[in-house]
């Protein structure tokens, strides 16, 4: 049952960012209590109750968040509130963490 729901959410958010693809492409908005640059990956980590708007996504709440500049991809972890595209909202805590990975103008979020 587990895996249905989550095959069903996975098929929405897949099929909402493809609608989404029309708008245009932002830099990620990133707001927490720590941040921590790595200059030579070229990558930031965001920690503490992070908040993050790219796209059609919006992580409204993660512990940690892991953005590299080079590719434009974000890996947000323990994700316990978070919204695609203003239709799917997820507020409440998961049993087990939540993971999401991004890539900035992709048309497709995955949630581990």
């Amino acid at each position: 049952m587990k895996k249905l729901i989550l095959t069903s959410i996975s098929f929405f958010i897949a099929t909402t960012l493809t609608n989404a693809q029309d708008k245009q492409t932002k830099e990620p908005y990133f707001e927490a209590e720590k941040i921590e640059l790595d200059n030579k990956a070229n990558k930031v980590t965001y920690l503490g109750n992070v908040f993050c708007m790219v796209d059609a996504l919006t992580i409204k709440k993660a512990d940690k968040i892991e953005f590299d500049n080079q590719t434009k991809k974000l890996i947000a972890y323990n994700v316990t509130e978070f919204t695609l595209d203003g239709t799917l909202s997820v507020t409440d805590k998961p049993q087990s963490p939540t993971c999401i990975e991004y890539t900035v103008g992709q048309t497709t979020a995955f949630i581990k």
